[in-house]
């Protein structure tokens, strides 16, 4: 891989990690106070804390789902195979269309949260009809379950472009991502491989940033 490659690569591995970090962050501080995460309806409570910071939330959904999916598809394509087998290439495609539905699953959150203060202040039960439809779309498309996430990392494992630490780390974030099609497990396994997926990214942004040789100096 080329200087140029490989400095792209690397930012595009940190962009992915340090996205997963600050979606972490807020989501443990700005947003403990709601519960974004209930399943159904959202209740009076949430759908307030949500409609007043509807700015933030959407900055918030903007930095993990867009910018990530830009990040990771760059991410991507450097550890795609330019010349491989087909089942290589499959996974490559995997990694893409998943990196595709992240960004669809950013925009139409971004969107909904747009309109979401109007509709609250004509009719608050469709407010929360709105987000909820709205909140089933994000996870249906980029992050209900983890497939996509699991199936691409899982091929990259079998590669060559990750050490052996780091494709031990994969099995693991892999193996998390495809429990989380287990509705007992999918809180703990989505935990995770969120969790381990941005070691992963930070560590291959270190790994990936291209180190110039060192030139023997004359005795």
């Amino acid at each position: 891989m080329q200087w140029s490659d490989r400095s792209f690569a690397s930012m595009a591995a940190g962009t992915c990690g340090l996205t997963y970090l600050v979606g972490l962050v807020l989501y443990s501080t700005a947003f403990a106070a709601a519960d974004l995460d209930v399943a159904g309806m959202p209740s009076i409570r949430t759908l307030a804390f949500i409609v007043e910071n509807a700015t933030l939330l959407g900055l918030w959904y903007f930095t993990i789902y867009v910018v990530n999916g830009l990040a990771l598809l760059g991410l991507v394509l450097a550890l795609g195979p330019t010349n491989g087998p087909l089942w290589q290439k499959w996974i490559a495609g995997i990694g893409l269309v998943w990196s595709a539905l992240v960004i669809a699953a950013g925009l139409v959150a971004v969107v909904a949260l747009s309109t979401l203060p109007q509709i609250y202040q004509l009719a608050p039960s469709e407010a929360a009809r709105h987000w909820h439809i709205a909140v089933t779309l994000v996870e249906g498309i980029g992050g209900g379950t983890e497939l996509l996430g699991a199936l691409w990392i899982l091929g990259v494992v079998c590669g060559t472009a990750l050490s052996s630490a780091q494709r031990a780390l994969g099995l693991v974030i892999g193996t998390a991502g495809l429990l989380t099609l287990l509705p007992a497990l999918t809180e703990v396994a989505a935990a995770v491989f969120g969790l381990s997926f941005m070691v992963l990214f930070l560590w291959l942004a270190v790994t990936l940033w291209p180190r110039r040789a060192r030139v023997p100096q004359p005795a």
